[in-house]
Protein backbone atom coordinates (compact mmCIF):
# COMPACT_ATOMS: atom_id res chain seq x y z
CA UNK A 1 0.00 0.00 0.00
CA UNK A 2 2.87 2.53 0.59
CA UNK A 3 4.85 1.77 -2.42
CA UNK A 4 1.50 2.54 -4.16
CA UNK A 5 0.69 5.71 -2.69
CA UNK A 6 3.98 7.01 -3.06
CA UNK A 7 3.41 6.32 -6.59
CA UNK A 8 0.12 8.12 -6.53
CA UNK A 9 2.06 11.07 -5.13
CA UNK A 10 4.38 11.02 -7.56
CA UNK A 11 2.53 10.84 -10.54
CA UNK A 12 0.23 13.68 -9.11
CA UNK A 13 3.19 16.42 -8.42
CA UNK A 14 5.54 17.29 -11.53
CA UNK A 15 8.34 19.83 -11.60
CA UNK A 16 9.33 21.54 -15.14
CA UNK A 17 13.17 21.83 -15.72
CA UNK A 18 14.47 25.02 -16.73
CA UNK A 19 17.40 26.38 -17.62
CA UNK A 20 17.00 29.85 -17.08
CA UNK A 21 16.56 30.21 -13.68
CA UNK A 22 17.51 28.75 -10.55
CA UNK A 23 14.01 28.64 -9.32
CA UNK A 24 11.83 25.39 -9.53
CA UNK A 25 7.78 25.71 -9.14
CA UNK A 26 6.09 22.47 -8.11
CA UNK A 27 2.90 22.09 -9.26
CA UNK A 28 0.47 19.49 -7.55
CA UNK A 29 -2.69 17.95 -9.03
CA UNK A 30 -5.56 16.24 -6.45
CA UNK A 31 -9.09 16.09 -6.16
CA UNK A 32 -8.83 18.07 -2.86
CA UNK A 33 -7.35 21.85 -3.53
CA UNK A 34 -6.04 21.78 0.17
CA UNK A 35 -4.77 18.54 0.14
CA UNK A 36 -3.02 19.50 -3.22
CA UNK A 37 -1.45 22.60 -1.83
CA UNK A 38 -0.22 20.16 1.01
CA UNK A 39 1.50 18.11 -1.33
CA UNK A 40 3.21 20.38 -3.34
CA UNK A 41 5.04 21.89 0.24
CA UNK A 42 5.85 18.24 1.15
CA UNK A 43 7.30 17.73 -1.97
CA UNK A 44 9.06 21.16 -1.87
CA UNK A 45 10.04 20.16 2.17
CA UNK A 46 11.28 16.70 1.15
CA UNK A 47 13.92 18.26 -1.43
CA UNK A 48 15.38 20.29 1.36
CA UNK A 49 15.84 17.58 3.40
CA UNK A 50 17.30 15.51 1.03
CA UNK A 51 19.79 18.57 0.09
CA UNK A 52 20.58 18.75 3.25
CA UNK A 53 21.38 15.35 4.03
CA UNK A 54 23.16 14.70 0.91
CA UNK A 55 25.51 17.43 2.22
CA UNK A 56 25.38 16.28 5.52
CA UNK A 57 25.92 12.90 4.85
CA UNK A 58 29.55 12.98 3.41
CA UNK A 59 30.34 15.41 5.95
CA UNK A 60 29.42 12.73 8.66
CA UNK A 61 31.77 10.10 7.23
CA UNK A 62 34.83 12.66 6.99
CA UNK A 63 34.06 13.20 10.33
CA UNK A 64 35.05 9.72 11.55
CA UNK A 65 37.39 9.38 9.24
CA UNK A 66 39.13 12.59 10.78
CA UNK A 67 38.17 11.37 14.20
CA UNK A 68 40.09 8.10 13.46
CA UNK A 69 43.15 10.02 11.91
CA UNK A 70 43.08 12.31 14.81
CA UNK A 71 43.26 9.63 17.57
CA UNK A 72 46.18 8.17 15.22
CA UNK A 73 48.00 11.19 15.06
CA UNK A 74 47.80 12.24 18.72
CA UNK A 75 49.13 8.71 20.28
CA UNK A 76 51.59 9.33 17.44
CA UNK A 77 52.79 12.39 19.11
CA UNK A 78 52.11 11.48 22.50
CA UNK A 79 55.16 8.56 21.72
CA UNK A 80 57.38 10.89 19.90
CA UNK A 81 56.93 13.28 22.73
CA UNK A 82 58.24 10.62 24.76
CA UNK A 83 60.90 9.15 22.42
CA UNK A 84 62.25 12.88 22.77
CA UNK A 85 62.17 13.33 27.06
CA UNK A 86 63.83 9.89 27.33
CA UNK A 87 66.21 10.93 25.06
CA UNK A 88 67.05 14.54 26.89
CA UNK A 89 66.74 12.78 30.68
CA UNK A 90 68.97 10.17 29.25
CA UNK A 91 71.54 12.16 27.94
CA UNK A 92 71.43 15.37 30.15
CA UNK A 93 70.59 18.08 27.71
CA UNK A 94 67.61 20.13 27.01
CA UNK A 95 67.44 20.61 22.95
CA UNK A 96 66.62 24.22 23.39
CA UNK A 97 69.07 24.92 26.13
CA UNK A 98 72.32 27.41 25.79
CA UNK A 99 74.76 25.15 27.54
CA UNK A 100 76.34 24.25 23.95
CA UNK A 101 77.16 27.92 23.53
CA UNK A 102 78.25 28.13 26.80
CA UNK A 103 80.86 25.40 25.97
CA UNK A 104 81.55 26.62 23.13
CA UNK A 105 82.72 29.98 24.40
CA UNK A 106 84.60 27.77 27.25
CA UNK A 107 86.49 26.12 24.00
CA UNK A 108 87.13 29.88 22.50
CA UNK A 109 88.67 30.29 26.25
CA UNK A 110 90.96 27.69 26.58
CA UNK A 111 92.06 28.54 23.17
CA UNK A 112 93.26 31.57 24.04
CA UNK A 113 94.65 30.77 27.44
CA UNK A 114 96.92 28.16 25.42
CA UNK A 115 98.23 30.19 22.75
CA UNK A 116 99.01 33.40 25.89
CA UNK A 117 101.11 30.52 27.70
CA UNK A 118 102.91 29.13 24.90
CA UNK A 119 104.32 32.63 24.27
CA UNK A 120 105.20 32.74 27.69
CA UNK A 121 106.64 29.40 27.46
CA UNK A 122 108.91 30.80 24.02
CA UNK A 123 110.11 33.44 25.70
CA UNK A 124 110.96 31.79 29.55
CA UNK A 125 112.82 29.08 26.88
CA UNK A 126 114.78 32.29 24.58
CA UNK A 127 115.54 34.06 28.34
CA UNK A 128 116.49 30.99 30.10
CA UNK A 129 119.29 29.87 27.18
CA UNK A 130 121.58 33.02 27.02
CA UNK A 131 121.74 32.54 30.87
CA UNK A 132 123.10 28.95 30.03
CA UNK A 133 125.74 30.84 27.63
CA UNK A 134 127.28 33.20 29.85
CA UNK A 135 126.29 36.16 28.48
CA UNK A 136 126.07 38.70 31.10
CA UNK A 137 124.18 41.43 28.59
CA UNK A 138 120.48 39.30 29.21
CA UNK A 139 117.97 41.83 30.69
CA UNK A 140 117.66 39.30 33.83
CA UNK A 141 121.20 40.37 34.29
CA UNK A 142 120.75 44.13 33.87
CA UNK A 143 117.46 44.32 35.62
CA UNK A 144 119.26 42.45 39.31
CA UNK A 145 119.78 44.73 41.75
CA UNK A 146 121.72 42.57 43.55
CA UNK A 147 124.41 41.78 40.40
CA UNK A 148 124.39 45.05 39.28
CA UNK A 149 125.94 45.97 42.64
CA UNK A 150 128.32 43.54 42.84
CA UNK A 151 129.45 44.38 38.98
CA UNK A 152 129.69 47.34 40.07
CA UNK A 153 131.98 46.62 43.17
CA UNK A 154 133.83 43.84 41.17
CA UNK A 155 134.88 46.79 38.56
CA UNK A 156 136.15 48.98 40.95
CA UNK A 157 138.03 46.18 42.76
CA UNK A 158 139.87 45.26 39.35
CA UNK A 159 140.48 49.24 39.13
CA UNK A 160 142.17 49.00 42.43
CA UNK A 161 143.94 45.79 41.63
CA UNK A 162 145.79 47.49 38.55
CA UNK A 163 146.90 50.35 40.85
CA UNK A 164 148.48 48.18 43.06
CA UNK A 165 149.96 46.23 40.87
CA UNK A 166 151.32 49.36 39.39
CA UNK A 167 152.58 50.88 42.90
CA UNK A 168 153.68 47.82 45.03
CA UNK A 169 153.84 45.08 43.04
CA UNK A 170 152.02 41.64 42.45
CA UNK A 171 153.54 39.92 45.71
CA UNK A 172 152.00 42.73 47.96
CA UNK A 173 149.57 41.74 50.76
CA UNK A 174 147.12 44.57 49.62
CA UNK A 175 147.78 43.08 46.44
CA UNK A 176 146.51 39.18 47.27
CA UNK A 177 143.86 40.66 49.79
CA UNK A 178 142.08 42.19 46.90
CA UNK A 179 142.36 39.66 44.40
CA UNK A 180 140.66 37.45 46.89
CA UNK A 181 138.19 40.18 47.17
CA UNK A 182 137.57 39.98 43.04
CA UNK A 183 137.65 36.33 43.51
CA UNK A 184 134.53 36.34 46.50
CA UNK A 185 133.09 39.01 44.29
CA UNK A 186 133.42 36.36 40.66
CA UNK A 187 131.57 33.90 42.92
CA UNK A 188 128.93 35.59 44.28
CA UNK A 189 128.35 36.84 41.06
CA UNK A 190 127.97 33.25 39.72
CA UNK A 191 125.93 32.45 42.08
CA UNK A 192 123.63 34.74 41.35
CA UNK A 193 123.86 34.20 37.97
CA UNK A 194 123.21 30.28 38.78
CA UNK A 195 120.05 31.15 40.94
CA UNK A 196 118.72 33.42 37.70
CA UNK A 197 119.18 30.05 35.63
CA UNK A 198 117.42 28.14 38.42
CA UNK A 199 114.40 30.30 38.42
CA UNK A 200 114.06 30.85 34.63
CA UNK A 201 114.72 26.63 34.51
CA UNK A 202 111.91 26.80 37.08
CA UNK A 203 109.78 29.31 35.41
CA UNK A 204 109.82 27.27 32.00
CA UNK A 205 108.45 23.68 33.24
CA UNK A 206 105.90 26.10 35.36
CA UNK A 207 104.90 27.58 32.02
CA UNK A 208 105.42 23.85 30.44
CA UNK A 209 103.22 22.57 32.91
CA UNK A 210 100.52 24.86 32.56
CA UNK A 211 100.95 24.58 28.47
CA UNK A 212 100.41 20.67 29.03
CA UNK A 213 97.18 21.23 31.10
CA UNK A 214 95.42 23.72 29.23
CA UNK A 215 96.06 21.20 26.09
CA UNK A 216 95.03 18.63 27.87
CA UNK A 217 91.60 20.50 28.98
CA UNK A 218 91.30 22.28 25.44
CA UNK A 219 91.35 18.53 23.97
CA UNK A 220 88.71 17.43 26.95
CA UNK A 221 86.73 20.35 26.14
CA UNK A 222 86.67 19.85 22.28
CA UNK A 223 85.51 16.43 22.82
CA UNK A 224 82.43 17.71 25.16
CA UNK A 225 81.75 20.00 22.58
CA UNK A 226 81.23 17.65 19.50
CA UNK A 227 79.29 15.73 22.00
CA UNK A 228 77.61 18.04 22.71
CA UNK A 229 76.47 19.06 19.39
CA UNK A 230 76.32 15.48 18.41
CA UNK A 231 73.76 15.13 20.69
CA UNK A 232 71.72 18.36 20.13
CA UNK A 233 71.25 17.30 16.64
CA UNK A 234 70.09 14.05 17.10
CA UNK A 235 67.97 15.48 19.53
CA UNK A 236 66.67 18.53 17.22
CA UNK A 237 65.74 15.71 14.88
CA UNK A 238 63.28 14.31 17.67
CA UNK A 239 62.16 17.68 18.44
CA UNK A 240 61.14 18.23 14.86
CA UNK A 241 59.02 14.97 14.38
CA UNK A 242 57.25 16.42 17.65
CA UNK A 243 56.71 19.34 15.41
CA UNK A 244 55.83 17.85 12.51
CA UNK A 245 53.24 14.91 14.20
CA UNK A 246 51.83 18.26 15.94
CA UNK A 247 51.25 20.13 12.47
CA UNK A 248 49.43 16.85 11.34
CA UNK A 249 47.26 16.64 14.02
CA UNK A 250 46.76 20.15 14.30
CA UNK A 251 45.60 20.18 10.49
CA UNK A 252 43.54 16.90 11.01
CA UNK A 253 41.70 18.30 14.10
CA UNK A 254 40.37 21.64 12.10
CA UNK A 255 39.18 19.52 9.29
CA UNK A 256 37.69 17.74 12.00
CA UNK A 257 35.93 20.70 13.72
CA UNK A 258 34.72 21.84 10.44
CA UNK A 259 33.25 18.47 9.88
CA UNK A 260 31.81 18.46 12.94
CA UNK A 261 30.39 22.11 12.43
CA UNK A 262 28.81 21.25 8.84
CA UNK A 263 26.98 18.05 10.65
CA UNK A 264 25.57 20.46 13.16
CA UNK A 265 24.11 23.16 10.83
CA UNK A 266 21.28 21.76 8.64
CA UNK A 267 21.34 24.35 6.33
CA UNK A 268 21.28 24.41 2.61
CA UNK A 269 21.93 26.26 -0.52
CA UNK A 270 17.69 26.00 -1.02
CA UNK A 271 15.12 27.63 0.23
CA UNK A 272 11.12 27.67 -0.31
CA UNK A 273 10.43 31.04 -2.06
CA UNK A 274 6.61 30.68 -2.19
CA UNK A 275 4.66 27.95 -0.59
CA UNK A 276 2.15 26.31 -2.20
CA UNK A 277 -1.42 27.53 -1.04
CA UNK A 278 -4.86 26.30 -1.28
CA UNK A 279 -5.96 27.59 -4.91
CA UNK A 280 -9.36 29.60 -4.72
CA UNK A 281 -10.22 27.90 -8.44
CA UNK A 282 -10.68 24.09 -8.83
CA UNK A 283 -7.30 24.22 -11.78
Amino acid sequence: FTAWLAGVLRKSVSVPPTTESNVLTIFAKWSDAKFAATLANAFAQAYIDTTIELKMQPAKQYAKLFDENARSLRADLVAKQKVLADYENSHGVIVADERLDFESARQTELSSQLVAIQSLLQESKSRQHPVSAGDDARPEILQNALISSLQSDLSRAEAKQQNIATQLGANHPDYLRNEAEILSLRERIAREDAKIVASLGATTQVNLRRQNDISTALEAQKQRVLLLKHQRDEGTVLQNDVLTAQRNLDAVTQRLAQSNLQTQTPQANIALLTPATEPPEPS
